[in-house]
């Protein structure tokens, strides 16, 4: 999910995960990514959240791994 770190996202986020579906977030910075959805540290593999480094605009961030 794209946009993860915003004020809609985040709720988004958290709606998500309240439903049971596993999320994976896109984020520039990760340490932003996870103070915002996480409380500050890594989540657990199986809390469902994936916090990924990447820059929607800057496509040799978006590696084919991030779409499986």
């Amino acid at each position: 999910m794209t946009g993860a770190t915003g004020g809609v996202g985040k709720r988004v986020v958290q709606l998500l995960r309240n439903k049971g579906l596993r999320v994976r977030a896109l984020a520039r910075n990760e340490l932003k990514a996870l103070a915002f959805l996480s409380g500050g540290q890594k989540p657990d593999p199986s809390s469902g959240l994936e916090v990924v480094v990447a820059d929607i605009k800057d496509a040799s961030t978006l590696k084919p791994a991030l779409f499986k």
